[in-house]
């Protein structure tokens, strides 16, 4: 109940539709309503971030999807960002948010998810190795955006570093050292 009443004072319907202006990256979009200009973070997704491999593929997803089209949004209420969090279905009947988990372009985001149904689709396109999920070590949004890319090339070295001490230190391992 407190729920439906903090949407309905942020003066936005729990369904709206608006016409998308804007693609900001895989997951988010400016679109023009009867209420004015929203910014609109996809539910239950999180796509890779611009620099990171396949962050320009979802941008190009997400626009071809809808960028100048209409779009019904499921209004969840907004993020610590002021971005509005909804489920998005463009004028084709697609929803985009699954659409973009199917095929690749973005993960299904488990910790703030509404929809589980996603978690069988990213299943799906990671067996079919699909978009991101060609990449042998994807790596998701939410750990590269804590500098997750620096601590795995950190441990990458480290790990290296340990494994050529061991085998210094114990040169009868019978393992092949070729330099």
């Amino acid at each position: 109940m407190k729920f439906l009443i903090s949407l309905l004072l942020l003066g936005w319907p729990l369904i709206f539709n608006g016409l998308v202006t804007h693609i900001t990256d895989g997951d988010t979009f400016k679109a023009n309503t009867e209420n004015g200009e929203v910014i609109v973070r996809i539910s239950s997704i999180d796509a890779p971030e611009s620099s990171q491999p396949y962050g320009d593929s979802a941008t190009i997803a997400l626009t071809w999807l809808c960028l100048n089209d209409s779009v019904t949004i499921r209004n969840y209420g907004k993020d610590r960002y002021g971005r509005l969090i909804g489920e998005v279905v463009n004028s084709s009947g697609q929803n985009i948010g699954r659409y973009m988990v199917r095929h690749g372009y973005a993960w299904h985001y488990e910790a703030f998810s509404r929809d589980f149904f996603l978690e069988t689709l990213e299943d799906s396109a990671q067996v079919g190795s699909l978009g991101l999920w060609s990449q042998a070590m994807p790596m998701q949004p939410w750990i590269y955006r804590h500098g997750g890319w620096q601590k795995t090339s950190q441990q990458i070295r480290a790990q290296s570093r340990f494994v050529d001490s061991i085998l210094n230190a114990n040169p009868d391992l019978g393992i092949p050292i070729y330099k």
